[in-house]
């Protein structure tokens, strides 16, 4: 292997330019660079063999986070596909993956687009019938129709109530979990909020939400 074949190209989270970078070299000490395009701070990582980016590990087994950790209870990952379209349930996150060129363009190279259970306010499901497409869309803090809403055929309608009750469990759960006094945890709790924006799974509005809980 040449020295040239060790290097990959990831995605910044930002402007979405490719970053080239030795894979050997990669550590959890300096994934996290300033874009050399945009000048934005993003972290690196190796692609998988499809080009996506891998799953984010959001909680370590020492200091696990009471409202944003997955419940032991929640199921593995789940996912539907509905022409160029997936939704995904993956630990404590749904992702909806638009795979067509419009979405493409708009929301990244594969249209990803996660959203965190925690800040989930509500699901909303019209079913598909002979005339119209369903629809699922997840409700939160700043909301849009686009890219917060998974198109799906009648061939989709009960998994898709399934997909949705498996989420409102998980939410549940979320609800119920131990509240985290003040004072002593509150500036861990507001830490681990930041990580999880810095890494793309919080957007900034999930953020502010999100603290603003801890500091109700």
């Amino acid at each position: 292997m040449s020295e040239q074949d060790d290097y990959v190209k990831c995605r910044c989270q930002s402007c979405d330019k490719g970053i080239e970078f030795a894979a050997a070299d990669l550590s959890d000490a300096n994934n996290v660079i300033n874009c050399p395009h945009c000048g934005v701070e993003t972290t690196l990582y190796v692609p998988l063999p499809d080009g996506s980016r891998p799953p984010i590990v959001t909680q370590t087994p020492d200091q696990p986070s009471p409202s944003l950790v997955q419940s032991p209870q929640s199921p593995k990952a789940i996912k539907l596909k509905w022409r160029d379209n997936e939704l995904e349930l993956a630990g404590d996150q749904v992702i909806i993956r638009k795979n067509d060129l419009v979405s493409s363009f708009k929301y990244g190279t594969n249209g990803d687009h996660a959203i965190a259970i925690a800040s989930i306010t509500a699901i909303q499901v019209r079913h598909a019938d002979l005339l119209n497409v369903g629809r699922i869309i997840f409700l939160y803090p700043g909301s849009t129709d686009e890219p917060d809403v998974f198109n799906f055929g009648m061939e989709l309608n009960q998994k898709v109530d399934e997909f949705k009750g498996t989420v409102d469990s998980i939410m549940r759960s979320m609800r119920q979990s131990p509240v985290v006094t003040a004072s002593a945890n509150l500036p861990e709790e507001i830490r681990k909020l930041a990580g999880l924006k810095q890494q793309g799974l919080l957007s900034e509005k999930e953020f502010e939400a999100a603290k603003k809980k801890l500091l109700a």
